[in-house]
């Protein structure tokens, strides 16, 4: 996946040798060509270069790994239609791993994951095998902290969490990273698990504030771009105001989903998180404000829209939760023709804009 492929090419850069497993075959035989699956820049060019040298390959079988001591977990891990945290390729993913493990091993969990998974999930998975934490293995949850279009600049500069419960492990961890130089913060597993949804609310509450300024400053004839920048040059303790940039809406794979994966783990505790609904729903409503802007101003008898760029962020082809996948949907179903540019969105990708008429050169976008 996106994460476990960032976090083995700057691994890789580090003098590691490196072995992906994933149960897409495509991705697989991707890799093992010496092409990235997936679009970030400077990623395909790491890839090919450890392929090449024989450090790098792919497999989708893990007794293809039962002689390695070092394993990174980094599965994606959805929400269902409840807004639940879905743990089941998580779980898949160490139990494949408790079978090929062998003691003395590092199991390092990159996973965004609800605080008491590693108590009452990981461990007790390793239990089974009759494997004892920190003397059978060890095992460290640091969490990704990663922006797609800049995620090997965050690798390389990002201060490493680390959540663990003994010196050893810690030790090993930051050893794994060290040529990197990274800022290291020790904490306990379910720290370190909170860190990254912490993070992430912290982002989509950010935006939907940015949002909802560029609503009033909308209204008012104002650019909200410069209302920002005005704003941010206030400074509050050591640093300054940090509002981020308004837009069509929020999507990736983490934002729209860690906020609820925070409320309903909070809910467990008995105690009702306000704010993450909150959030969700600002951002949630935005590609239906674009909608109405562009309903309300362009002429109804030329009912053509070019949307450009179609994924989440920029720098990045993904589209999962992309906004522009709700804004498509609700302009087809008013009558509109969509068109659409993103030379970094990949053909198999782009299938989930449905009846869009796809532009794929600058020359075609010119006409």
């Amino acid at each position: 996946g996106y994460v476990g492929l960032c976090t083995g090419a700057i691994l890789y850069e580090i003098g590691n040798n490196i072995i992906f497993v994933d149960i897409d075959q495509n991705k697989v035989e991707k890799i093992n060509a010496g092409k990235s699956p997936i679009y970030e820049p400077g990623l395909d060019e790491i890839i090919r270069k450890g392929v090449m040298k024989g450090a790098i390959n792919a497999t989708n079988n893990y007794d293809d790994i039962k002689n390695y001591k070092i394993f990174i977990i980094s599965v994606n891990t959805p929400i269902n239609n409840k807004y639940d945290v879905n743990l089941r390729f998580f779980v898949e993913a160490l139990k494949s791993l408790s079978k090929i493990i062998k003691k003395g091993s590092l199991v390092i969990i990159r996973s965004t994951i609800p605080p008491l998974t590693i108590k009452n999930v990981v461990i007790p998975m390793f239990d089974k095998i009759n494997f004892k934490l920190s003397k059978d293995y060890y095992l460290a949850m640091v969490p990704e902290r990663l922006a797609e279009g800049h995620a090997l600049k965050d690798m390389r500069e990002n201060p490493l969490i680390i959540g663990a419960t003994d010196e050893l492990t810690y030790v090993m961890v930051e050893k794994l990273f060290e040529p990197l130089k990274l800022k290291s913060i020790r904490l306990s597993y379910e720290e370190a698990e909170l860190v990254k949804l912490a993070d992430n609310m912290w982002i989509d509450l950010n935006i939907a504030l940015a949002n909802e300024l560029a609503l009033v400053s909308e209204k008012i004839g104002g650019d909200i771009r410069k209302v920002i920048d005005a704003a941010n040059t206030l400074k509050k303790g050591s640093s300054y105001v940090n509002i981020l940039t308004p837009g069509i809406g929020v999507g990736g794979s983490c934002l729209p989903k860690d906020p609820y994966i925070l409320h309903r783990f909070s809910k467990k505790l008995g105690i009702n998180l306000r704010l993450p609904i909150v959030s969700r729903k600002v951002n949630d409503y935005m590609p239906l404000h674009v909608y109405n802007l562009i309903k309300n101003n362009i002429n109804v008898n030329d009912k053509k829209v070019l949307i450009l760029g179609v994924s989440f962020n920029s720098n990045s082809g993904d589209m999962r939760y992309s906004p522009s996948i709700f804004l498509n949907n609700k302009l087809q179903e008013e009558g509109y023709s969509v068109y659409a540019y993103d030379p970094l969105v990949n053909e198999t990708d782009f299938q989930v804009l449905k009846n869009v008429v796809r532009i794929k050169t600058e020359e075609e976008l010119m006409k």
